[in-house]
């Protein structure tokens, strides 16, 4: 490729050298998530809290799988 419209090769991508390095921490917005704390519950329509799930994700499962 040459001249000043360079492309990543990615669709809508852009400067590939503007891309986080490789390991590098990711920030990620999830629109809909819970400004209080929650998160929709995976496999349900319902809001849960976000810290206990983090803590304990198979014991989510557990208990989800068990009803």
């Amino acid at each position: 490729m040459s001249g000043p419209n360079k492309s990543s090769g990615i669709p809508g991508g852009g400067d590939a050298s503007k891309a986080p390095a490789i390991g590098a921490p990711v920030t990620v917005s999830v629109t809909g998530s819970g400004k209080d704390g929650t998160m929709k519950a995976p496999g349900q329509d319902v809001r849960i809290s976000r810290d206990a799930f983090e803590k304990n994700p198979s014991g989510y499962f557990h208990d989800l799988h068990k009803k």
